[in-house]
């Protein structure tokens, strides 16, 4: 992780607004090697997926 959140350079990351089983927008990111969620969670060693554990901290604005 960038000590700053910033890196210069070619990437091939996307971001994405999701719609979580409450109805609230949250923001993911990924990767080829790297997924990332705007919140707190945890990897679900089960279904090998990533379980938000608490309310998206990063703000998401959809519309106008």
């Amino acid at each position: 992780m960038d000590p700053n959140g910033l890196y210069i350079g070619n990437s091939d990351g996307t971001y994405v607004v999701c719609i979580n089983p409450q109805g609230k927008a949250e923001i993911q990111y990924a990767e080829p090697n790297v997924h990332a969620v705007g919140g707190p969670a945890r990897w679900n060693m089960t279904t090998h997926q990533i379980e938000m554990t608490g309310a998206p901290t990063v703000a998401v604005k959809i519309g106008k």
